[in-house]
C-alpha cells in the first residue's frame, strides 16, 4: 500500500511539472529520474526500462487529455512547449544563446578578474544593443567567468571535476541502506544540469545551499 501510493504521488507531481511546461525544470527533472532508476542496482533492467516508459506515456497521456479539455472548454489552443514545432528554433532559447554568444564575442579577455559580483548584469547592461534578452548569464561557468574572470572559472571547473568524481565513484560504491547519499547525489545531478542555463550555485543562492552539503555528504 505504502509503495503504490508512493508512486501515485510520485505521478501526479510529474503531472504538475510537465503542465507547468518549464523546459528547464523538465529537463532538470527527468534527467535526475533516468539517474535515480539507473543508479538504483537493485532493479532488473527490464523493470527499469518499464518505469521509464510508463513515465513517458503517462506524461503524454495526459499532456492530451489536459490539450483537449482546453480546446473543447475554453477554446484556448495550447501548444507544448516541450513538444512544440518551434522547439528547435533558436529563440526558443529564452534568448540565452544569444547572451552566449554576445558574452564571449564581446568579452574583454584581459580583464583577468572579471567585473565583480554578478557581473553579469553589469556586462550586458553595457552593451549598445538593448534588445538583447536580460542581463542574466544564464549560465554557471559564463557567470563564474563574467564576475571572477580567469581564477574563477578555473575554480569552479575543479568543482564541475568534482561533481563528476563523485557520480562517478557512486556507481561503484554504492549503499542502497544509505538514503541520504542517494538524495545527495540526486541534488548534484539535478543542479549540475541546471547550471548549464542558469546561474545556479556559481550565485550564492538556494543551489549553493543545496549543492555544498551534499558534495561535503
Amino acid at each position: 500500500f505504502l509503495n503504490f501510493f508512493i508512486i501515485i504521488s510520485f505521478l501526479f507531481l510529474c503531472f504538475i511539472i510537465w503542465g507547468m511546461q518549464s523546459r528547464g525544470t523538465i529537463l532538470c527533472f527527468y534527467t535526475t529520474i533516468l539517474f535515480i532508476i539507473f543508479y538504483l542496482k537493485k532493479l532488473k533492467f527490464f523493470y527499469k526500462i518499464l518505469i521509464i516508459i510508463c513515465l513517458i506515456f503517462s506524461n503524454i497521456i495526459f499532456n492530451e487529455i489536459y490539450k483537449n479539455k482546453l480546446d473543447s472548454n475554453s477554446g484556448v489552443s495550447f501548444e507544448p512547449r516541450i513538444f512544440g514545432e518551434k522547439i528547435l528554433q533558436k529563440d526558443q532559447s529564452s534568448g540565452r544563446i544569444d547572451i552566449w554568444e554576445y558574452s564571449l564575442k564581446n568579452y574583454n579577455f584581459y580583464n583577468i578578474f572579471g567585473y565583480g559580483s554578478q557581473g553579469d548584469r553589469y556586462f550586458l547592461d553595457s552593451r549598445n544593443d538593448k534588445q538583447l534578452y536580460g542581463n542574466n548569464s544564464s549560465n554557471a561557468l559564463l557567470y563564474a567567468f563574467l564576475s571572477g574572470g580567469y581564477f574563477a572559472i578555473i575554480f569552479i571547473v575543479f568543482v564541475y571535476l568534482d561533481m563528476f568524481k563523485k557520480i562517478k565513484n557512486s556507481f561503484f560504491e554504492i549503499n542502497q541502506n544509505d538514503i541520504l547519499h542517494s538524495f545527495s547525489l540526486s541534488i548534484i545531478v539535478f543542479i549540475f544540469v541546471r547550471s548549464l542555463f542558469e546561474n545556479s550555485f556559481s550565485l550564492f543562492s538556494i543551489d549553493y545551499l543545496l549543492l555544498i552539503p551534499a558534495l561535503l555528504y
